[in-house]
Protein backbone atom coordinates (compact mmCIF):
# COMPACT_ATOMS: atom_id res chain seq x y z
CA UNK A 1 0.00 0.00 0.00
CA UNK A 2 3.10 2.54 0.59
CA UNK A 3 4.22 1.57 -2.06
CA UNK A 4 1.46 2.46 -3.99
CA UNK A 5 1.22 5.19 -2.38
CA UNK A 6 5.07 6.59 -3.18
CA UNK A 7 5.13 5.19 -6.66
CA UNK A 8 1.60 7.65 -7.24
CA UNK A 9 2.84 10.42 -5.50
CA UNK A 10 6.18 10.36 -7.71
CA UNK A 11 4.39 9.68 -11.07
CA UNK A 12 2.02 13.07 -10.27
CA UNK A 13 5.00 14.76 -9.92
CA UNK A 14 6.48 13.57 -12.93
CA UNK A 15 3.31 14.92 -14.65
CA UNK A 16 3.01 17.79 -13.01
CA UNK A 17 6.87 18.89 -13.84
CA UNK A 18 6.22 17.74 -17.75
CA UNK A 19 3.51 20.20 -17.33
CA UNK A 20 5.33 23.35 -16.43
CA UNK A 21 6.29 24.42 -19.44
CA UNK A 22 2.26 24.53 -20.99
CA UNK A 23 0.90 27.94 -19.73
CA UNK A 24 -2.58 27.17 -19.55
CA UNK A 25 -3.62 26.29 -16.29
CA UNK A 26 -7.07 24.66 -16.83
CA UNK A 27 -5.30 22.41 -19.62
CA UNK A 28 -2.76 21.69 -17.01
CA UNK A 29 -5.04 20.38 -14.44
CA UNK A 30 -7.31 18.55 -16.86
CA UNK A 31 -4.10 16.57 -18.25
CA UNK A 32 -2.80 15.73 -15.20
CA UNK A 33 -6.27 14.91 -13.99
CA UNK A 34 -6.81 12.84 -17.48
CA UNK A 35 -3.31 10.83 -16.87
CA UNK A 36 -4.44 8.83 -13.87
CA UNK A 37 -7.28 7.85 -15.49
CA UNK A 38 -5.51 6.32 -18.19
CA UNK A 39 -3.05 4.37 -16.62
CA UNK A 40 -6.04 2.88 -14.12
CA UNK A 41 -7.59 1.73 -17.51
CA UNK A 42 -4.18 0.66 -19.62
CA UNK A 43 -3.90 -1.74 -16.38
CA UNK A 44 -7.42 -3.56 -16.37
CA UNK A 45 -7.87 -3.84 -20.14
CA UNK A 46 -8.86 -7.59 -19.60
CA UNK A 47 -10.94 -7.38 -16.58
CA UNK A 48 -12.78 -4.41 -14.54
CA UNK A 49 -11.26 -1.62 -13.14
CA UNK A 50 -9.96 -2.42 -9.47
CA UNK A 51 -8.95 1.46 -8.44
CA UNK A 52 -7.30 1.54 -4.68
CA UNK A 53 -8.50 3.74 -2.06
CA UNK A 54 -5.25 6.02 -2.43
CA UNK A 55 -6.38 6.13 -6.63
CA UNK A 56 -9.80 7.31 -5.28
CA UNK A 57 -8.55 10.09 -3.27
CA UNK A 58 -6.09 11.03 -6.08
CA UNK A 59 -9.38 11.73 -8.40
CA UNK A 60 -11.25 12.91 -6.30
CA UNK A 61 -8.92 15.88 -5.05
CA UNK A 62 -7.75 16.43 -8.69
CA UNK A 63 -11.57 16.44 -9.77
CA UNK A 64 -12.74 19.25 -7.35
CA UNK A 65 -10.34 21.09 -8.29
CA UNK A 66 -10.94 20.86 -12.04
CA UNK A 67 -14.41 21.75 -10.91
CA UNK A 68 -13.48 24.94 -9.29
CA UNK A 69 -11.37 26.30 -11.66
CA UNK A 70 -13.73 25.56 -14.58
CA UNK A 71 -16.66 27.35 -12.62
CA UNK A 72 -15.13 30.48 -13.03
CA UNK A 73 -14.34 29.95 -16.74
CA UNK A 74 -18.31 28.96 -17.17
CA UNK A 75 -19.25 32.19 -15.54
CA UNK A 76 -17.06 34.41 -17.56
CA UNK A 77 -18.61 32.35 -20.87
CA UNK A 78 -21.71 33.00 -19.49
CA UNK A 79 -21.55 36.43 -18.79
CA UNK A 80 -20.28 37.17 -22.53
CA UNK A 81 -22.74 35.03 -24.42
Amino acid sequence: MLWLLFTQLFTFLLDAQTMRAVPDQDKDLQILLLRPQVRILQSTVRCSPRISRSEKIFLAVLTARLKRVTASTYQQLRTCC
